[in-house]
């Protein structure tokens, strides 16, 4: 028998994927990030779907109010596919890339497949996407992805629609 690690018992990936792009983004030390975490834990019990989250895992319009309404976060989101049924994993993982070119910022991304979560994109080369991950993911091969459910080849199912670009909001106040 094992014990159980951090996120076996709780869905809170969502949670960690925002902290973690901030402080990707903005260079957060620990006690800054645990009291955005405790910021944010806040305002999910106000919202009364804390319980909800940490049971069953959080939506993608939640994470993007969590952004939205938590201003020590200090990010801006785009949703660069919003309304898209359907990206090839070419184009999709080119705008990731062009995206990501600038410096301070980082990719929201919900995966399906072997993994339902949510993780950040620090960095993706031509063959992988390199992760800034909350359970210890370090990397997809894009050999291993696919936007598209097809046949079951594809281990890792890339979710553009549930992909939210987010950048500091001092970069729109050009400082």
């Amino acid at each position: 028998m094992t014990p159980y690690q951090q996120g076996k018992l709780d869905s809170l990936c969502g949670l960690y994927s925002i902290i973690n792009s901030s402080r990707l983004i903005h260079q957060y030390d620990n006690q800054y990030c645990q009291l955005l975490f405790c910021e944010i834990i806040s305002y999910l019990a106000l919202e009364s779907s804390l319980f909800k989250i940490t049971t069953a895992g959080i939506n993608f319009s939640t994470i993007g109010r969590i952004i939205t309404d938590v201003s020590n976060l200090n990010l801006i989101k785009e949703k660069p596919f919003k309304g898209v049924r359907t990206i090839p994993l070419e184009l999709f993982w080119s705008s990731m890339a062009s995206f990501l070119a600038e410096p301070n910022r980082a990719i929201l991304l919900g995966l399906g497949g072997l993994y339902d979560h949510w993780t950040v994109v620090q960095k993706i080369t031509d063959k992988r996407i390199v992760l800034f991950d909350s359970s210890q993911l370090k990397y997809l091969n894009k050999s291993s992805c696919t936007t598209q459910v097809i046949d079951g080849t594809y281990p890792h199912i890339i979710k553009p629609r549930y992909t939210l670009y987010l950048k500091s909001k001092s970069e729109l106040l050009g400082s």
